[in-house]
């Protein structure tokens, strides 16, 4: 007899490893410890999540996600070189508060191949804008 899905433990896994990614590191995120936090076996979140990476790009698109919304605020109207400039603070201003997953975003290293091309506007964003304030001139 097979278990019913946990529909719900997807989220709990990504909210669950965040904590961990931000007060540790990307490098402190364990799949044993991990599953324990959640109150599961690490084999049910392998159901959900092919690996440990799998993991870490869901947190690195979060990670921008987050990021991005920063950059969002920025006037668009802004002459180019003031957006740019506004781009850099708020860059700063994400690592300083989020220095761990900043690291995630920028740091970690992953598999090029198996990020997903769904991921790709929330991954590139800060560069779409950058480069559309440079077009503008």
């Amino acid at each position: 007899m097979t278990r019913a899905a946990n529909i719900n433990l997807p989220a709990r896994v990504l909210k669950e490893a965040e904590k961990v990614v931000v007060a540790s590191g990307y490098q402190g995120l364990n799949m044993r410890r991990l599953a324990s936090k959640v109150g599961v076996s690490a084999t049910a979140i392998y159901h959900y999540f092919d690996s440990k990476e799998a993991i870490l790009r869901e947190l690195r698109v979060r990670a921008a996600e987050k990021l991005n919304d920063r950059i969002r605020g920025i006037d668009p109207g802004l002459p180019p070189h003031a957006f740019i400039a506004e781009l850099g603070r708020q860059y700063l201003g994400y690592a300083q508060e989020n220095p761990n997953l900043y690291r995630l975003l920028f740091e970690a290293p992953f598999d090029a191949r198996a990020e997903a091309r769904k991921d790709h506007p929330v991954l590139y964003f800060t560069y779409v804008a950058a480069r559309d304030a440079l077009e503008r001139r």
